[in-house]
């Protein structure tokens, strides 16, 4: 809720966001940091609503956030192409780092 106007604001329910940068990509950049049960406002590259999406677990700051299910070995896609697979299955509403993503940019390393 907005303090000043009593209004819910745009962002998630502790305020976090995160961009969608293509319609294709399945996950999102982290505008701010979400903490594990808060909501993240997800928003386009030109600021079109993409819905709210729960946190599974705390996500830092410019980070990747799953906005789908990813199966195991399914390609996690980023701003419309491909930055490598996923090493394990991701949740909705999840880190997406070197954990749990396989590069497909640099062989045999994990970003």
């Amino acid at each position: 809720m907005n303090a000043t106007h009593g209004t819910q604001n745009a962002a998630g329910s502790d305020g976090a966001r995160a961009l969608v940068a293509h319609s294709a990509d399945n996950v999102a950049t982290m505008l701010t940091s979400g903490t594990e049960g808060g909501v993240v406002q997800l928003i386009g590259d030109a600021f079109e609503d993409y819905g709210r999406i729960p946190l599974a677990e705390a996500v830092p700051v410019d980070h990747k956030l799953a906005i789908r299910s990813i199966a195991a070995g399914e390609q996690v896609t980023k701003f419309g192409a491909s930055i490598g697979r996923a090493s394990t299955e991701i949740a909705a509403g999840s880190h997406v780092h070197v954990h749990n993503l396989r590069s497909e940019r640099v062989p045999g390393a994990k970003q």
